[in-house]
């Protein structure tokens, strides 16, 4: 699943008077440095924008499930791959107790798993039913993977948003940072 984030530059007075004053070629390496810085830092971001919004993984699980970004378009946009395999539920800190697994996918939100246990430490839950698919199956407990929580969980609009505002913040310092590097070399 593919993560496309957008940013604009709006209406910053800085960075408008300092693209003014320089030619389409310096303007564009400026662009394209800072949307590689910004695509750079994305997987920080969208960790901690899920994290905010309340999925209880840790920010290195969250990561892992990322890619790294591919800047596409000569440089002119950045895509991060989210990975669509549901997290188990040891990486949620499922916890056997009498009544069976319980869980807490969204903080504030424990699920109590009848039937479920540990089996060579990868958590499992009894199916029930008599005949389909067969007396005494068991399935595996898992959570949302990192690209349903991102575009289809808890509070997702909200983190969509802070999750934006962080990326246009890290284009504005990186555009910034290279607009400043031109000028200091004369």
């Amino acid at each position: 699943m593919a993560i496309d984030i957008s940013a604009r530059l709006l209406n910053d007075k800085k960075v408008v008077a300092l693209l003014q004053d320089l030619s389409n070629e310096k303007v564009d390496k400026a662009i394209k440095s800072g949307i590689s810085s910004a695509a750079r830092g994305a997987k920080k971001h969208i960790a901690k924008g899920l994290i905010k919004g309340g999925l209880n993984l840790s920010s290195t699980r969250i990561k892992a499930g990322l890619e790294d970004p591919k800047i596409r378009n000569g440089g002119k946009s950045a895509t991060i791959w989210a990975s669509q395999d549901p997290v188990t539920a040891t990486s949620f800190k499922a916890k056997q107790n009498a009544r069976g697994l319980g869980v807490t996918f969204y903080k504030g939100q424990r699920h109590q798993i009848k039937g479920g246990f540990y089996a060579k430490g990868m958590p499992l839950a009894r199916v029930p039913g008599k005949r389909w698919p067969a007396k005494g199956a068991v399935r595996f407990i898992h959570g949302p993977s990192i690209s349903q929580a991102y575009l289809a969980g808890m509070a997702n609009a909200e983190v969509k948003a802070v999750t934006q505002k962080e990326i246009e913040e890290a284009l504005t310092k990186g555009i910034m940072r290279r607009l400043k590097s031109f000028t200091r070399s004369f």
